[in-house]
């Protein structure tokens, strides 16, 4: 079925406002460009009890208000991705953005409606001790961030994002997330100093 988030020539268009800024979990896209979505925040929620992270937080996208702008990448990619997509974010709901929700850094041909992903509304709350922030998953967003808005993105993203009361489990010495990246020791002490800026709490499972 199409949505006015495919255009007519088999491309669909999406945003990414976490791990999906990093191009090293995406497939190769037809054009990836900085992006800003508007009327929302991220936050850091559970995703479900039994997952890929094993019971641990995931990013998700909460209506805010209109002031509100998450920035992030718009994405173009062939329609026969859209089922990989779709699997990947299989613990959230696909959601269409009309156009005005929706605008590039740069000048660009606007796509129009864009599709962006929310988690489920069963598994909507935040996490605990139990059910973690993953210091990989973290990593992960945020190597991407520095690599595509420098560091006054990853600030950025640390401002707009709820959820850093959660507790961060540390597992960067081995990884839990299923996309985890290996960042330079540069890249690590800025994910560090972010993550005590914003006074996050840190603990490692025994």
């Amino acid at each position: 079925m199409r949505t006015e988030a495919d255009a007519e020539d088999g491309v669909f268009h999406y945003f990414g406002y976490g791990s999906l800024v990093n191009a090293a979990t995406r497939p190769q896209s037809h054009v990836v460009i900085p992006a800003r979505l508007f009327g929302y925040r991220r936050a850091w929620r559970v995703s479900t009890r039994r997952s890929l992270l094993a019971g641990a937080c995931s990013l998700t996208i909460r209506p805010a208000g209109p002031d509100s702008v998450v920035h992030g990448v718009l994405a173009s990619e062939n329609r026969v991705s859209l089922p990989t997509l779709d699997r990947r974010e299989r613990h959230y709901d696909r959601l269409t953005v009309a156009a005005d929700g929706v605008a590039p850094d740069a000048p660009h041909d606007h796509p129009g409606a864009v599709y962006v992903y929310r988690v489920k509304r069963a598994h909507d709350r935040f996490g605990s001790r139990r059910f973690p922030v993953l210091l990989s998953y973290v990593d992960c967003v945020l190597q991407g961030y520095l690599k595509v808005f420098g560091e006054a993105g990853v600030a950025d993203f640390m401002a707009t994002t709820d959820g850093w009361h959660v507790p961060v489990l540390d597992d960067r010495a081995a990884p839990l997330y299923p996309r985890a990246q290996t960042l330079s020791p540069a890249e690590q002490v800025l994910v560090d100093d972010a993550l005590a800026t914003a006074g996050a709490t840190r603990f490692k499972r025994r």
